[in-house]
């Protein structure tokens, strides 16, 4: 799964060796302690996602409920205020539109 809000990217999959949790992994540092802020973070060089968590999937489903729960915007794209990540999510965008009308 894969998350998107104004202050960070996050991919969640289920946990290979701990069926009570879920990886949550970044790309841009900060991202899952944003999220996260209790977060163990552990940084790997060879992985595809550089940054990861190992969290409960009760804190996760928790944790995005109350995501939901508190959006004041209509407009994810918007709402970022960093350059860089509005590059990012821009360019994700711009894909999923192109392969919309294909």
């Amino acid at each position: 799964m894969w998350i998107f809000t104004p202050k960070a990217f996050l991919s969640i999959v289920a946990h290979r060796g701990k069926p009570d949790h879920l990886l949550v992994r970044a790309r841009l540092p900060g991202d899952i302690e944003t999220v996260f802020p209790a977060a163990k973070v552990t940084r790997n060089p060879s992985a595809d996602y550089l940054y990861r968590a190992e969290i409960e999937r009760a804190e996760v489903a928790s944790t995005l409920a109350t995501l939901a729960a508190s959006m004041d915007y209509d407009n994810v794209k918007g709402a970022v205020s960093d350059a860089r990540r509005a590059r990012m999510m821009g360019k994700v965008w711009a894909t999923c539109l192109s392969e919309q009308h294909d």
